[in-house]
């Protein structure tokens, strides 16, 4: 990680100090999801109904996490004056949020497509969608932060429209 070492490091301190109690109400809250896609999965016998569940479950994942974008955002709205006298370029925070909250929801993210996957999913489209919901993660980090108003209806649309072209294209 070189020289960016210390950026992600002051994001995920972020993350894991100053808002801990807000990742681990996410983590219990994705527990939950994936408690409940895992129950569907069992409901359905583990068949080709299976893993559309996985796909619905990491949708609504990257939905709740995408949350964590907003208090990282405040923070570093917070240390504004302080991080404006260094010499850093402006927004300079962005890609490493970016990269602490995709790693926070990462392992949450691929559990679902592993269950699929261990009960007789092809191992490929478990893979993609894994991809495919972390990249939707980071999109969702644009209605968190530049809508207030209507970021959670813009958020909903996008990841019901993600699940269901995620669904057309590796179902």
């Amino acid at each position: 990680m070189g020289r960016h070492a210390p950026a992600l490091r002051i994001s995920l301190g972020i993350l894991l100090r100053e808002r801990r109690d807000e990742a681990l109400a996410k983590a219990a809250g994705a527990g939950a999801i994936i408690a409940g896609a895992a129950g569907l999965m069992a409901a359905f016998d583990h068949d080709a109904r299976s893993f559309p569940v996985a796909l619905l479950a990491q949708g609504a994942l990257a939905l709740q996490m995408s949350g964590l974008f907003r208090g990282l955002h405040m923070a570093h709205l917070a240390a504004g004056a302080f991080a404006g006298a260094l010499p850093l370029p402006p927004r300079w925070w962005r890609p490493f949020d970016l990269a602490a909250v995709a790693g926070f929801g990462l392992p949450f993210l691929a559990l679902p497509a592993l269950l699929a996957w261990l009960h007789g999913a092809p191992p490929a489209p478990a893979l993609a969608a894994t991809g495919a919901y972390v990249l939707l993660l980071c999109c969702l980090r644009a209605p968190q932060l530049f809508n207030e108003r209507h970021a959670v209806v813009l958020s909903l649309v996008l990841a019901g429209a993600w699940v269901a072209a995620t669904i057309a294209c590796i179902y």
